[in-house]
């Protein structure tokens, strides 16, 4: 606060969980702060991206299979949620721009259980073609899909 300048206004955005907060403050007297407008904002936090990420695993595997997964599978959902949460934080692109991280053979497995097919086969004939790949326990999403998660926060 030293540092600021009297009169000097600037804005505090708060991204978290569930919220987006907006904040502007001005710097005063003898290190003081003056809020210059409240905090508003509204529901635009991380939690849309997970339930986005949620979207995308459904359109992947479909609602009953990823209902099922997260019913009977749930130490291995909860992993991927951590891993998805980790990734919001600090992605990690490889060189040709695709983000990697674990897919659950048990999601896998269920998948070919009620689908009598491979979801590798399934995505390669999917709008996912080229964009997300499965390979064992790894998928590889490509930066625009990444990117996308975020679109309806960002643009919120």
């Amino acid at each position: 606060m030293s540092k600021l300048p009297k009169g000097t206004k600037y804005i505090v955005l708060d991204a978290g969980g569930g919220t987006m907060d907006v904040t502007v403050h001005e710097a005063g007297r003898d290190n003081t702060l003056r809020e210059v407008k409240a905090a508003s904002g509204g529901d635009w936090g991380g939690i849309i991206v997970d339930k986005e990420f949620e979207n995308l695993l459904t359109r992947m595997v479909g609602q009953y299979v990823f209902e099922q997964f997260k019913l009977k599978e749930k130490e291995d959902w909860l992993d991927m949620q951590r891993e998805i949460e980790s990734k919001k934080r600090k992605p990690n692109m490889d060189s040709a721009g695709k983000l990697g991280m674990r897919f659950p053979v048990s999601l896998n497995d269920l998948y070919n259980k009620h689908s009598q097919n491979d979801i590798s086969t399934s995505l390669a004939s999917s709008p996912y073609a080229g964009l997300i790949e499965l390979k064992r326990d790894k998928m590889k999403i490509s930066n625009k899909v990444f990117v996308d998660l975020f679109e309806i926060s960002v643009t919120k």
